[in-house]
């Protein structure tokens, strides 16, 4: 985890304590009704919640900046907002772990570079697979846009449904 590297070392350390507790998960269950302990499904149970908690703290990994390549052919002259509504994201809250979701805005006055639609989408997602808070998310983003592109403008919008209120 080589990004953001204060936060990015406090959720390395919280996937190695989850990936730890969830060792101690069969065992734990050793002494739970039968019925519980004998369903195969809970048998990979550990090793599945250890690999969705690298999922979705994967953001650390990847540098939304670098994936903010610009281009400057096609945007000469074009001085309309671009727009990108309603990119779905998933995140978890730095505050209790649980999860928050919803749909991302992003609308920039382009000065002479403009970005792939794609490329929004997927800095919304490197953000939001990180321990957050929906504020600092979205200024996150709108930083991200704006030192990629040096718009006359940028503006984010994030609608989402907190699972720990």
């Amino acid at each position: 985890m080589s990004v953001d590297s204060p936060r990015a070392a406090a959720a390395s350390i919280l996937l190695r304590t989850i990936q730890g507790a969830m060792v101690e998960v069969p065992s734990t269950l050793s002494t739970a009704p039968p019925h519980v302990v004998l369903r195969e499904g809970l048998r990979e149970t550990p090793a599945r919640v250890a690999k969705a908690w690298d999922h979705w703290l994967g953001g650390y990994e990847i540098d939304p900046h670098a994936l903010m390549k610009s281009f400057e052919d096609g945007a000469e002259g074009y001085d309309e907002m671009v727009l990108v509504k309603d990119i779905p994201f998933y995140s978890m809250c730095e505050h209790h772990l649980a999860p928050f979701f919803g749909r991302a805005t992003i609308g920039y006055l382009p000065q002479g570079k403009v970005v792939g639609l794609s490329k929004l989408a997927r800095v919304v997602d490197a953000y939001a697979r990180r321990l957050q808070v929906q504020e600092r998310m979205t200024v996150d983003i709108s930083q991200c846009v704006m030192n990629a592109l040096a718009p006359l403008g940028v503006g984010v919008l994030i609608r989402a449904r907190h699972l720990c209120m």
